[in-house]
């Protein structure tokens, strides 16, 4: 049976390759699911290669389990990054406003200086 199906016996990972790319959409969202459920039709159908192909269901469970993880830290890091862009437009504000009372201060000083030397 192996003679028929030597690209699924040589190369399993493959399988989870054309797994996740062709479950997944453009936008990176991965239906992994289906995938999961196309492994269980290929065991049935395939059953002498279901040790193979349950090591790639095995593999498909742990990358969802990575990929939420890292959407969750995502998520995490870009709450942060607006939190510090907030920070930041307020730092700018308040250093435009202490930039412009200095030089309205330094004009009104020269004002002075000039008519007093006048």
């Amino acid at each position: 049976m192996f003679e028929r199906l030597p690209h699924i016996r040589l190369h399993p990972y493959g399988i989870l390759c054309a797994f996740l790319i062709g479950c997944s959409s453009p936008g990176g969202n991965y239906d992994l699911g289906k995938a999961d459920a196309q492994i269980g039709g290929l065991v049935a159908s395939h059953p002498e290669i279901a040790n193979e192909l349950n090591a790639i269901r095995a593999n498909l469970k742990a990358a969802e389990v990575a990929l939420q993880s890292k959407e969750k830290t995502i998520d995490n890091l870009s709450q942060v990054i607006a939190l510090e862009r907030e920070k930041a437009n307020g730092r700018l504000t308040t250093i435009w406003k202490l930039t412009s009372i200095l030089l309205g201060i330094l004009l009104i000083v020269g004002t002075f200086i000039a008519w007093k030397i006048r």
